[in-house]
């Protein structure tokens, strides 16, 4: 969407920052304007269903088909041949990928007002795909920390009693 020439028409940053931060939430909060979106929704919704019934039942019959052979081939925790899968993990946390993320979309925000015409409807294009990614990440993440705190779980092998879910729960960022 490009954006409307009011942005443009100051010279001073901070006005058409101001100015493109407003229309941004305008545009986010305002109604879908497409003529035919009642029948995208029902359509929608009808695809959802038979997706969430499909795989519900795909993950139970893997559940009880595969899982309980899965864990009995695995080794024991702390295997020392494992100690590059422990690093390659690493960089799926989903606080890395959120800092890197914010980032970016920051540096979209502050430079996006000094742009004019279609390199900053370029820019604004790219930061709406990495708020979509962000929240994509962000949200699943928030969900389980919420129900992780209000089931209180404690972690296995850990005198403590500190809230976690258990291994099969996790949400990797990439399952995101």
């Amino acid at each position: 969407m490009a954006a409307p020439p009011a942005v443009g028409e100051s010279k001073n940053y901070f006005a058409r920052f101001g100015t493109l931060a407003w229309l941004s939430l305008a545009q986010l909060v305002r109604s879908p304007s497409h003529s035919r979106r009642a029948e995208a929704a029902r359509r929608a919704a009808r695809h959802v269903l038979w997706l969430s019934a499909g795989l519900g039942a795909a993950i139970i019959v893997l559940m009880y088909a595969i899982d309980a052979w899965e864990i009995a081939q695995m080794p024991k925790r702390g295997t020392p041949s494992l100690w590059w899968m422990r690093i390659l993990t690493d960089f799926g946390k989903d606080e890395y990928v959120l800092a890197v993320l914010g980032g970016l979309l920051i540096a979209v925000a502050l430079v996006s007002p000094a742009l004019r015409g279609i390199q900053r409807s370029l820019l604004l294009g790219l930061g709406t795909r990495l708020q979509f990614i962000f929240c994509a990440v962000a949200v699943p993440n928030l969900v389980t920390e919420v129900l992780k705190y209000c089931i209180g779980r404690g972690r296995p092998f850990v005198a403590l009693r500190w809230p976690s879910m258990p291994s099969s729960l996790r949400r990797p960022v990439w399952c995101s």
